[in-house]
């Protein structure tokens, strides 16, 4: 059963329902209080972390010498909305990969304080270098779409705006992580080590040239937007992907203020991020350095120009 319908089988049920949810090593809950959802974390009874909420999000710890504590994350809405859907899944996948109960703990405090501080930094909306972000994956998802695959399943690889290290993570082992340039600056920031770091998997690095231009001129943002949510109306859960991922980004596609953002848009370059790539390693960081960002010029990546993963046989 999937998170969705867990939290909806709570909220039918009578107050402080509660219902496991799935999870590799932690304790948690689909909560019903008064009809507003939660998801409940068992904590250990020394925990002392003070963590502040959200738009939308209350977070609460029970006091110390309670027999068992939860921390909990509450929705400010009643009923399941898509944004707490979209953190909800987040928070759980963040956690997944940890193999102890302490580690999955803390890298899902951590990816809530990440969505604490993304929500503050936008401020209600994307800023620029996030837009140019946004069209180049939306734009992505649709050369997952003329390579064959599913709404279903390139809703499902869409990872980027959950934060997770690879932007679109496939079957196979193959992974894509997307930028954007402009016509004169054909730099890219790397956000952390763990964007070009390979580990098993088959990692490409995708370079969409995006210029922006007048209204009526070039490709509109919304009319991306439109064109993806067309091809996502296949399928029911793609649509609700789509929409808990605009909703975890703070995208709201009825603002008019994106109605402005046009842009020009080039040719892919591709990369096989392999071998002696150009990047950081997590083991070139000293023990006490947690995470680096970085500038790369893809001018200098002749020699790792590749293709798309569906461009060459598997």
């Amino acid at each position: 059963m999937t998170p969705e319908k867990q939290f909806r089988l709570a909220l039918a049920g009578i107050n402080l329902k509660t219902v496991p949810l799935h999870h590799r090593v932690l304790s948690a809950y689909a909560l019903n209080v008064h009809g507003r959802p939660a998801l409940l974390v068992k904590v250990p009874q020394d925990f002392d972390r003070d963590i502040e909420g959200t738009r939308g999000i209350e977070v609460r710890i029970d006091p110390a010498g309670s027999a068992n504590r939860f921390l909990r994350f509450q929705s400010e809405s009643e009923g399941l909305t898509v944004m707490f859907e979209a953190i909800v899944d987040s928070l759980l996948d963040a956690s997944s990969d940890a193999e102890r109960t302490e580690d999955a703990l803390v890298h899902l405090i951590e990816h809530f304080e990440e969505l604490r501080e993304m929500f503050a930094s936008r401020g209600g909306r994307l800023k620029g270098e996030e837009i140019r972000g946004l069209y180049a994956e939306l734009a992505m998802l649709l050369e997952l779409r003329d390579a064959g695959l599913s709404a279903d399943a390139a809703a499902a690889a869409w990872q980027g705006p959950y934060r997770i290290a690879k932007d679109f993570v496939l079957s196979q082992s193959r992974c894509v992580e997307v930028k954007s340039i402009r016509r004169v600056n054909h730099r890219v920031k790397i956000a952390s080590v763990d964007q070009l770091d390979p580990r098993d998997d088959d990692l490409r690095l995708a370079v969409l040239p995006v210029e922006k231009c007048a209204p009526g001129e070039g490709r509109g943002l919304l009319d991306l937007v439109a064109d993806v949510a067309d091809w996502m109306d296949s399928a029911h859960s793609a649509r609700e992907s789509f929409a808990k991922a605009l909703a975890a980004l703070g995208f709201d596609a009825e603002d008019p203020f994106y109605q402005r953002y046009h842009f020009e848009q080039g040719d892919w370059k591709w990369f096989s991020v392999h071998g002696d790539f150009p990047r950081i390693r997590p083991d070139d960081l000293p023990a006490a350095v947690q995470d680096v960002t970085h500038t790369l010029d893809i001018d200098e990546l002749s020699d790792f120009t590749s293709s798309s993963h569906w461009a060459q046989p598997h």
